[in-house]
């Protein structure tokens, strides 16, 4: 086999491991809050946490990075060359290329979220369980008076940050590899084209 094409079969095949790290990766931060305890209120609550659209978003990212290396390896690696395969696949790949660029900013942005709420150590909102608004005593788990109001206080959750870190790595990642297979297929197709078409030439 050419150089070039067991180099973009290595990209392949890392791709393809990436994203089952990136997929076990991602199931640590499904439903987590963003602090604790979580906060409760309506709409902040998914504000301030993995909510169930943002969970769905990274499970699909992994899922496409996976099924993209499947297809591209079989289809490049194990079927005969057709012009029209090869272009579905260069588009595919190119496609890819720009949802994982996207889903990289976006879950930098949380993970910069994250960073950002972490340094300022400690949230407080105020909370009718703590007691009212111009209470002088506050009642409840992780209660205190901030400014003269009964406020609860919230941590930030260090270890969904680091699992964010994670996911925009192994996203980056992923971004990278499919990236150099769509440069890759642009600038070598002649050299997939010939000898897999004068395979396919023979064996019929």
């Amino acid at each position: 086999m050419l150089p070039k094409g067991l180099t973009i079969q290595g990209f392949l095949i890392v791709e393809i491991l990436v994203s089952i790290a990136l997929f076990i990766t991602l199931l640590l931060a499904l439903g987590k809050c963003y602090s604790s305890p979580c906060l409760e209120t309506s709409g902040l609550d998914m504000l301030w946490s993995v909510h169930a659209g943002e969970s769905f978003q990274m499970f699909l990212t992994a899922v496409f990075c996976m099924i993209h290396g499947v297809i591209t390896f079989h289809a490049i690696f194990r079927c005969a060359y057709h012009g029209q395969v090869y272009g579905m696949v260069l588009a595919l790949s190119v496609g890819m290329s720009v949802w994982l660029l996207v889903q990289v900013i976006d879950f930098a942005q949380a993970s910069s979220l994250l960073a950002a709420l972490e340094d300022s150590k400690h949230i407080y909102q105020w909370d009718e369980q703590c007691g009212s608004r111009n209470s002088t005593t506050c009642f409840g788990d992780h209660c205190s008076i901030v400014d003269g109001v009964c406020a609860r206080e919230f941590t930030v959750n260090s270890a969904l940050h680091k699992t964010f870190r994670s996911i925009v790595s192994l996203t980056g990642v992923c971004f990278a590899l499919v990236s150099s297979v769509s440069v890759g297929l642009v600038l070598w197709k002649k050299d997939f084209e010939e000898p897999l078409m004068a395979k396919a030439t023979s064996s019929a």
